[in-house]
């Protein structure tokens, strides 16, 4: 079967909360080498990658996925996301934390729960144990730097918030995600 792409559904905050992330990001970038997360906006990740088949003969072309997507939104109010101090996965992985509410578990539950059932998609192990976050720095952060970065973020106090409008389709283009559409949370 070919692959039409590489996808993931995410809640992208607006501009103004953009700025501040991509500025950390881009800190982590110079002092640590760390430049991966830069490939993607600043986001809180729903449903993990996942390959969507590329013939459109399939039972679920594309517009399906969109379909779904909308309709989910339909059933969800938008709600607000909160981004307090920063976390760590170690040994390479630093992000703001996001905090958890009801609205955003239950959104994210939904959203893998109707994948899985409406076109097989896998559960992945951290969409079962969801831990929201928006990652800063990951991949190519060296697990040196890491040990440099993290006493320095640990403690370091961020406190943002934005209002969850919609969910975002976002597909690898061979080099970076980019958005592909978003479907307003309008319940």
């Amino acid at each position: 079967m070919a692959d039409a792409g590489l996808f993931f559904v995410a809640l992208v905050p607006p501009p103004e909360i953009q700025g501040p992330v991509a500025a950390i990001r881009g800190l982590f970038a110079e002092r640590y080498g760390s430049c991966h997360a830069q490939r993607s906006p600043p986001h809180v990740t729903l449903k993990a990658p996942f390959h969507w088949p590329k013939d459109l003969q399939e039972p679920q072309p594309l517009s399906a996925l969109s379909y779904c997507l909308r309709e989910l939104g339909r059933e969800f109010a938008p709600f607000s996301v909160g981004l307090n101090g920063f976390g760590s996965f170690p040994p390479r992985v630093i992000y703001v934390k996001v905090e958890r509410s009801e609205a955003l578990a239950q959104l994210q539950q939904a959203l893998v729960q109707g994948l899985r059932s409406q076109f097989g998609l896998p559960v992945d192990r951290d969409e079962q144990s969801f831990v929201p976050h928006m990652t800063v720095a990951f991949k190519d952060l060296t697990a040196q730097n890491y040990a440099l970065a993290w006493p320095e973020f640990q403690s370091r106090a961020l406190s943002l918030s934005f209002l969850a409008t919609e969910l975002v389709l976002l597909r690898h283009d061979g080099q970076r995600w980019q958005v592909q559409a978003g479907y307003g949370l309008d319940g």
